[in-house]
């Protein structure tokens, strides 16, 4: 009885790792953010102004208050906080390589990027988000 009382704690431990790990792959997928990788994935450290505790939707997946956005002159940098890291590598998208559209809604304004190199993935962001990429003489904007 006694050897029970460790090997659930540790099994159950061992379910709810397996199932983050499952889930993160998932949300991966199906965000885009694997096919933006593959394209747009950057091992430099960051240089400039970043945002934590941001929020958009990538294709179908909201990112609630959970990614980091950064900005500079060259480009959109874009990576989860740390706990939402696994299977979403840091990406850098230059500003030439993205379009915008203004999505109509009833109460917000929200702004629709799509990326050359993977047009059929979106990130939609809010008006404060967008307008703080304006700072950096983001060319695409409509």
């Amino acid at each position: 009885m006694e050897q029970f009382k460790v090997i659930v704690p540790i099994l159950l431990l061992l379910f709810f790792a397996g199932l983050w790990i499952l889930i993160s792959k998932i949300i991966s997928v199906m965000s885009g953010w694997t096919k933006l990788a593959e394209r747009y994935y950057s091992e430099q450290t960051f240089a400039g102004r970043y945002y934590r505790f941001q929020s958009a939707k990538l294709n179908k997946v909201y990112f609630r208050n959970s990614l980091e956005m950064g900005m500079n002159e060259m480009g959109l940098y874009l990576i989860p906080l740390i706990f939402f890291r696994l299977f979403h590598k840091p990406l850098f998208i230059p500003w030439a390589e993205i379009e915008t559209e203004t999505l109509k809604t009833y109460w917000i304004k929200i702004y629709r990027l799509r990326f050359r190199s993977c047009p059929n993935i979106t990130l939609d962001v809010y008006k404060k988000s967008f307008e703080r990429m304006g700072e950096y003489n983001y060319s695409g904007r409509t």
